[in-house]
């Protein structure tokens, strides 16, 4: 092969290859995600009144890109039959998606995830449950941001001391995070670190709260006098890092809520 021929054969090769890393991902800047998980005991503070512009009010201050919510009433008796998803959409200016679990009061009840992107997909994943009680759920979805499609999940565990429903579940979440490539999952476990379930899912994701501080610090529960840390963000490793946390005071719900900053490395090409 002469010379001439060698060059283009490389110059060709090298084109190829930056093809394919673009396709990939490969080398562009991470996607820089505030991520917010909360439950917010369908909207009601610790002074038992329903106020959405409290709960609002608490998540305009986090400035999150991606909310989070758990226990969430739609039509329900309870909170004067309001659509909570839909209403804070509107006042925090982003999309809502909503996966019910169960019937209640009249309405729906299940959880919600709110994004400043475009909803591309939703998904409610049933949870097998292994007792007779409360459905529980996973609800994922896509979003459709300028560096693809970022997947995350949403989801509410059994609370009973018993951990055999959270560990049946916490397989769940694991197969869903493969499946449909999420970022990360966040919500109200109903458990504490270094716990069974903990370390099931922490077999295959990170713990942020854990990758940021001191694993005791964060307690979220409960909201006036916290004494336990039940509420997490797990990020998927190739896919996501954390680089800063927090647990805001709030007296909003029973709840505090977790905020943490998210670089996202993998977010899949836009479908």
């Amino acid at each position: 092969m002469n010379l001439r021929a060698a060059l283009r054969r490389f110059a060709l090769l090298a084109l190829a290859t930056a093809a394919a890393a673009c396709a990939n991902g490969a080398g562009a800047a991470p996607l820089h995600v505030r991520l917010a998980t909360w439950n917010i005991h369908h909207g009601e503070g610790l002074d038992r009144r329903v106020d959405l512009d409290h709960i609002a009010a608490e998540l305009l201050a986090q400035a999150p890109d991606v909310v989070c919510l758990q226990e969430v009433d739609v039509g329900v008796a309870r909170s004067e039959r309001l659509d909570i998803p839909r209403e804070l959409a509107q006042r925090l200016g982003m999309h809502a998606a909503f996966g019910k679990n169960i019937d209640y009061q009249g309405g729906d009840y299940g959880n919600a995830i709110l994004s400043r992107w475009p909803i591309a997909w939703q998904h409610n994943l049933h949870y097998r449950m292994l007792r007779t009680g409360e459905q529980r759920g996973l609800l994922t979805v896509g979003l459709d941001t300028e560096r693809g499609t970022l997947a995350v999940g949403c989801s509410h565990l059994d609370y009973r001391p018993d951990p055999s429903e959270r560990l049946q579940n916490a397989v769940e979440v694991l197969a869903a995070v493969r499946d449909r490539q999420l970022c990360a999952v966040a919500g109200d476990f109903n458990d504490r670190p270094g716990s069974a379930v903990h370390e099931r899912l922490c077999a295959e994701l990170r713990d942020c709260w854990e990758q940021l501080r001191d694993c005791d610090a964060g307690p979220t529960f409960p909201a006036d006098a916290p004494d336990r840390r039940i509420d997490w963000v797990l990020a998927a490793p190739a896919r996501a890092t954390a680089t800063a946390g927090r647990v805001p005071t709030t007296a909003a719900s029973d709840h505090r809520p977790v905020v943490v900053d998210l670089e996202v490395t993998a977010a899949r090409p836009a479908q």
